[in-house]
């Protein structure tokens, strides 16, 4: 059958889709076409939120029918982080978002995409109230952007 969906920009896609198919399938193929992952998705029909673990048939959708799709919200904190280090081109200080329940290794993966400083260089420490200092294990390394090398220096031992 044939569903209508409204995206997150306004626009209105058809979606061929089986009535017997679950909601989480059709995320799933909502994901394909809006490049939102079912986890951030919010599919509303009719004023009625839409549960994964449903049928499309007994969500009482029906051929012809428009399906809305919102973001879920994520609650979170921004902390900021001090860099340690001065190689790095993104300064001194970048934000992220975190959740309060946030464990050192989702702390350091949201720094790889903030900083470019990989996951086993990072040296991370709690500074403050929520402040983290990042430190590089790779201080002689020069960066000419955040995250990317423009000419690797080794450090040579003279034992």
């Amino acid at each position: 059958m044939q569903i209508f969906l409204r995206g997150l920009s306004g626009r209105t896609r058809v979606l061929e889709v089986d009535s017997a198919s679950s909601i989480a399938d059709l995320q799933l193929r909502v994901q394909d076409v809006e490049h939102v992952s079912p986890a951030d998705q919010v599919l509303v029909a009719g004023g009625r939120l839409m549960s994964g673990d449903h049928t499309i048939e007994s969500s009482s959708l029906s051929h012809g029918s428009t399906l809305h799709l919102s973001s879920r919200l994520r609650g979170g904190v921004p902390v900021k982080v001090k860099i340690i280090t001065p190689h790095l081109a993104c300064g001194n200080e970048v934000t992220i978002d975190l959740e309060p329940t946030a464990t050192k290794d989702e702390i350091k993966l949201k720094l790889v995409d903030a900083t470019g400083v990989p996951f086993e260089h990072q040296k991370v420490l709690l500074s403050g109230i929520n402040q983290i200092a990042l430190g590089d294990k790779r201080t002689n390394i020069g960066f000419a952007s955040c995250g990317s090398a423009n000419g690797v220096q080794m450090a040579v031992n003279a034992k």
